[in-house]
């Protein structure tokens, strides 16, 4: 073939690609967007991790066949570390240590010495964990024996003041089990999603690029993919299977069980239609085969971390979790797989992967009847569109508001460490807060609403309100801020937070002036954040309905502050100033409630022992200290009259809200953010 052959088609080939803008988009922001994703994922579930295990305490049942009153007490002074005496050679529990006195003579000197045998199960994390701290003990004793002896002499030599032993009960069969057990989930997870994931892209993209597609077999389009999920989750639960009868059947007894295999069986059901409807719900966006392969390959990335978390030890199924998508099946193979599964952790997963199932069809079914998305007849996206020949609208559309979340997350990611500092320390955090929310979330916000043309008084919902609603704003704060804590404490019992993230957080903002730290950590997040969040993002979903906005709202504004720890409670927060901005028909309220709470957070952290004693007298309760720290819950009492005043507020804002309007077909429109009427549009334009 000729050079020049060869050049036309690499030319021809590549201003193809280059002209695919959409594609050239999910090229290059999905790996900028998704990797720091996966990074915070992975490492703040180490943290939490780790944090699991260092809060539970380990029960050391002590044998002695020898008295050692000194190392006795080395290993009673370690907080972590809970010693019970006992008569019996065996251990009780799993998840502790027998620890075992007794003493050996020594070969070089004529003395003797203790000796300490540890007996432990090394496929319980828990257990492992323990033996670490009590070697951790034992090591601190021996340095302090060995720092209180008298300087030897030449020709002596030093003796080890400790004779240590590990004693694992787990068999060899039993820590294999352990590590198929954790690895095998997620690959049945991932390779389920890979099965729905071709399948659905070659019914939507792939049709739609060879013109054949047919709306009216949506329904027999789904139930094909949703077989070929199922078909490829279940090759590979018998090859698991039989991976387990072929690796430990020389070794070990009752290797697959029937009832078990049985459940994965009947879970996968859920989850396949899950990931099918996902995978075709995405790929209708798409206009051609690759460009829907370019759509939903971040969305099986983002599934990597939900899938990974079999692999992480000490992270176990609980109430909490199962109810996370995902995750909740990756655990549940994982305790199906070592035969400890509980029927109330069955039941909740495999209901809550149906609920979320469901929605997800319904979206997809939804799509489908939907031209303008099955049919690509919507506009190109306005960013690759000279601003000269842009029409001025009111609204941002969706795509534009999903496009500044994500512009202003990599911002946010790549630069604002460069603002904060490395560590988190007084006026430098503090500044690079505040350099942060104006430079990288308000700046770029104003700049492409500008640039897109958009009306900025109904985009951003700069309207007046009633002075009712400044009442309504206190009553839902008063009733929110008690709720909020007890949020904090049930995501703590089960994903906590970092000791170290809370104990620098705290100290950073200390180390600061008070009236700085406010600027930064209340006023700019409620006029920064407002805009975006309850302004640009709010307006760019009018399509939907009140509160599917105010629900999505509120979940973003849990996602974009990067805190698996406080995901709950921050989620709960942006519910709350949603439904005031959209009820009120302005973004004020929901500054002002959002500058209330970040600054009675605040002056809570700086004024932690001022707080307590302040509710402790008008007689809240005498734990209010542990209440800040989310340590105990609050009492009942306190939350039923709490949610009765944020309820009060929310009718309050819900009775003034803006009158509708007529708009020129005669229908009604309501006069709140991203939702303007016929007339008004027109006027606009």
């Amino acid at each position: 073939m000729k050079l020049r052959n060869v050049k036309v088609i690499f030319l021809k080939e590549m201003l193809e690609t280059l002209r695919d803008k959409r594609t050239l988009m999910v090229m290059i922001l999905g790996p900028v967007l998704v990797y720091p994703v996966l990074i915070l994922a992975f490492s703040q579930m180490q943290s939490i991790q780790e944090t699991r295990l260092r809060e539970r305490p380990t029960t050391v049942y002590l044998l002695e066949r020898r008295s050692w009153p000194k190392l006795k007490k080395a290993l009673a002074e370690e907080p972590a570390l809970r010693v019970v005496e006992t008569t019996e050679s065996r251990l009780k529990n799993e998840n502790d240590v027998l620890v075992k006195f007794d003493s050996r003579r020594a070969k070089e000197e004529n003395r003797e010495i203790p000796s300490v045998v540890l007996t432990y199960r090394q496929t319980n994390v828990h257990a492992e964990k323990g033996k670490e701290r009590v070697l951790a003990a034992l090591e601190k004793y021996a340095r302090k024996v060995a720092s209180e002896k008298v300087e030897l002499s030449k020709g002596e030599r030093y003796v080890y003041p400790l004779i240590i032993e590990e004693n694992n009960l787990s068999s060899p069969s039993e820590r294999l089990r352990s590590v198929l057990a954790m690895t095998l989930p997620m690959i049945l997870v991932l390779m389920t999603i890979a099965g729905a994931m071709y399948p659905a892209i070659d019914t939507t993209a792939g049709e739609k690029e060879r013109g054949t597609i047919e709306t009216i077999l949506a329904s027999g389009k789904f139930l094909s993919v949703f077989l070929i999920c199922i078909a490829t989750g279940l090759l590979n639960l018998v090859a698991m299977s039989l991976t387990f009868v072929h690796v430990l059947g020389g070794v070990s007894e009752s290797i697959v069980r029937v009832s078990s295999v049985a459940l994965v069986l009947v879970s996968l059901v859920p989850l396949a239609v899950l990931f099918s409807a996902l995978m075709m719900a995405v790929s209708t966006y798409a206009r051609t085969f690759r460009e829907a392969q370019n759509y939903v390959t971040p969305i099986y990335l983002l599934c990597l971390i939900p899938a990974m978390m079999s692999v992480q030890r000490g992270f176990e199924l609980n109430d909490f979790l199962c109810l996370v998508p995902v995750i909740n099946m990756s655990l549940f193979f994982r305790e199906v797989m070592e035969g400890s599964y509980i029927a109330r952790h069955i039941l909740l997963v495999f209901a809550s992967t149906s609920v979320y199932a469901s929605l997800a069809l319904r979206a997809a079914v939804k799509l489908f009847r939907d031209e303008n998305a099955l049919f690509s007849l919507e506009k190109p996206f306005a960013l690759f569109v000279r601003r000269r020949v842009l029409r001025a609208k009111p609204n941002p559309s969706l795509g534009e508001a999903v496009f500044a979340c994500m512009l202003v997350f990599i911002l946010f990611y790549y630069v604002s460490p460069g603002f904060q500092g490395v560590s988190i320390g007084g006026r430098s955090f503090v500044w690079g807060t505040m350099l942060s929310e104006w430079l990288l979330i308000l700046l770029p916000v104003l700049l492409f609403a500008r640039y897109l043309k958009v009306d900025f008084r109904n985009t951003f919902s700069f309207r007046k309100f009633s002075p009712v609603h400044v009442f309504a704003v206190l009553l839902m704060f008063v009733g929110s801020f008690f709720l909020l804590l007890e949020l904090a404490v049930l995501q703590k019992h089960f994903i906590p937070a970092p000791v170290e993230f809370s104990e620098k957080l705290t100290a950073g903002l200390k180390r600061a002036d008070f009236w700085l730290a406010v600027m930064a950590i209340a006023v700019s997040p409620a006029i920064c954040e407002e805009i975006m969040f309850r302004g640009f993002v709010l307006a760019g979903f009018g399509k939907f309905s009140r509160w599917p906005r105010i629900l999505i709202n509120g979940i973003l504004f849990g996602l974009y502050h990067l805190l698996l720890f406080r995901m709950l409670p921050t989620a709960f927060l942006g519910v709350v100033i949603a439904f005031l901005v959209v009820y009120s028909g302005s973004i004020f309220p929901g500054m002002l409630f959002h500058l209330t709470n970040n600054f009675v957070g605040l002056a809570v952290i700086y004024f932690s022992t001022e707080s307590a004693a302040f509710f402790k007298e008008i007689g809240l309760g005498e734990n209010a200290a542990d209440w800040f720290e989310g340590k105990v819950h609050l009492p009942w009492f306190l939350l039923v009259a709490s949610a009765a005043v944020l309820f009060a507020g929310a009718a309050l804002t819900w009775r003034f809200r803006p009158r509708e309007k007529r708009s020129s077909a005669g229908e009604t429109a309501d006069s709140t953010p991203g939702q303007v009427s016929n007339e008004e549009e027109i006027q606009q334009r």
